[in-house]
């Protein structure tokens, strides 16, 4: 399944994208944290699903990726891939 195309902003204690709501921040069940730093990550969720995407693809493009030796992913950018991995499905 693919995601409710970006840009995703804030609208009262709703996640929407144009008009489209994507989801509702709700006071009372969030444990720990504050609603809009949560509602603030929520809503930077597609540009930072695009970013991660066009930084891997530039690596990987460019070689510098991977350990030239070993051929293995460094840990950070093997951080990243399993993040957008997550994020994807």
């Amino acid at each position: 399944m693919k995601h409710t195309p970006g840009p995703w902003n804030i609208s009262g204690g709703q996640i929407v994208a144009g008009a489209q709501e994507i989801c509702t921040i709700e006071r009372t069940i969030i444990a720990n944290g504050s609603p809009r730093a949560n509602a603030r990550l929520i809503a930077a969720a597609p540009e930072l699903l695009e970013a991660a995407l066009e930084l891997l693809g530039n690596l990987y493009d460019a070689g510098e990726g991977t350990d030239e030796e070993t051929g293995e992913d460094f840990t950070d950018v093997a951080a990243l891939q399993a993040a957008v991995d997550k994020a994807t499905g």
